[in-house]
């Protein structure tokens, strides 16, 4: 008898927290064409693993050399989870009109994400001190949902699959071999999906060494048709982002009311 191939990963949680907009506009705008399965993991090439989000309009992937998973899989991830990797804002401290931020504790900060076929949890960066001297069996988490029998509610419940029904990398392979950009000088595009990345684009300023890093927005197409927008950040090789532009007939010109001075009255 054949045993049951048994699927776990691990991942830096703070990613979650990242795609959650992307994760959320999909069950918004496509819950009849796509029920779940929008978040994925997968092993890397170049070690560790790839955690993304895709719909049929923005897609955003991470490579995490810090994570791993014993092979392709997609998740539905509740959302009390998104909520418990958000990481926690700086304590402010105040004295003689000063203002003096300080990291909460590290017990406090989530750190790593496991799925497996029982569940998901997201762990803290370190044990809490009073649970130090405790029996290594006694592991509390963040957050904990066992994985959903036969019923299964989207946002509430956690399942896991095996193998990622979503060909990804087709859409990227084509987006980065379109090297033609679509006629004319100008893209259409939402801001709703630009406003998706935000939260990617908050921690990669926040981890950024120096300066806040730019953003490039990269306009793809193939033969005058315009293809995905490909979104990259600056100094971060691990991250990359498409969204779809829009159609469009004619670009909505300045008006003049902008451009011309005004009278001075008398």
């Amino acid at each position: 008898m054949s045993q049951k191939k048994r699927h776990f990963g691990y991942f830096p949680a703070r990613l979650l927290w990242a795609i959650e907009p992307i994760v959320q506009h999909h069950r918004n705008t496509e819950m009849v064409r796509m029920l779940d399965g929008n978040v994925f993991l997968a092993p890397s090439p170049s070690g560790g693993a790839l955690l993304g989000a895709v719909h049929g309009h923005a897609m955003a992937v991470f490579h995490a050399p810090d994570a791993y998973c014993s092979g392709p899989m997609t998740l539905d991830v509740p959302d009390a989870a998104f909520a418990a990797a958000e990481p926690p804002e700086p304590v402010c401290f105040n004295y003689c009109g000063s203002h003096y931020h300080a990291e909460v504790p590290e017990w406090m900060q989530p750190g790593t994400c496991f799925v497996h076929d029982a569940g998901i949890f997201i762990q803290p960066k370190m044990r809490h001190p009073q649970w130090a001297g405790e029996d290594n069996e006694f592991q509390p988490c963040l957050f904990q949902r066992t994985s959903s029998v036969g019923t299964h509610t989207i946002g509430a419940d956690f399942r896991l699959k095996e193998g990622s029904p979503i060909d990804w990398r087709k859409a990227l392979a084509l987006a980065v071999s379109d090297t033609t950009a679509p006629e004319g000088d100008f893209l259409a595009f939402s801001p709703q999906l630009v406003n998706l990345f935000s939260r990617i684009e908050d921690m990669c300023w926040n981890e950024s060494p120096e300066d806040r890093p730019r953003t490039f927005h990269r306009a793809t197409g193939n033969g005058g048709k315009p293809g995905a927008i490909v979104l990259t950040i600056e100094g971060r090789p691990d991250f990359v982002g498409l969204y779809m532009p829009m159609k469009m007939t004619e670009p909505q010109p300045v008006s003049w009311s902008f451009l011309r001075k005004e009278k001075l009255n008398g």
